[in-house]
């Protein structure tokens, strides 16, 4: 995986991302969990767990990308929430 940076590149830090850092992986939970209550399939509750550990995985894969590629990264984590401000 590689980072294409030019002298315009910037670490995004308004918005959302002001205070966390994955928010499009936190509407993938909460879609995650919607879903088994509106199919109500049991099947679909497997999917759920499967979808969240994924998810979470992916963004343990990706911090350590960004820690090592991106020298702002780390001031902006310490700053933010990776979901939820002050829980994770």
């Amino acid at each position: 995986m590689a980072i294409e940076t030019n002298e315009e590149s910037q670490l995004v830090e308004t918005g959302l991302y002001a205070t966390i850092r994955h928010p499009l992986y936190l509407g993938n939970l909460f879609l995650f969990v919607a879903c088994p209550l509106f199919l109500a399939a049991r099947i679909s509750w497997v999917f759920m767990v499967l979808g969240m550990v994924g998810v979470v995985a992916w963004i343990q894969i990706e911090e350590a990308f960004l820690l090592n590629n991106l020298p702002a990264y780390g001031e902006y984590g310490d700053r933010t929430g990776t979901l939820i401000p002050g829980v994770y």
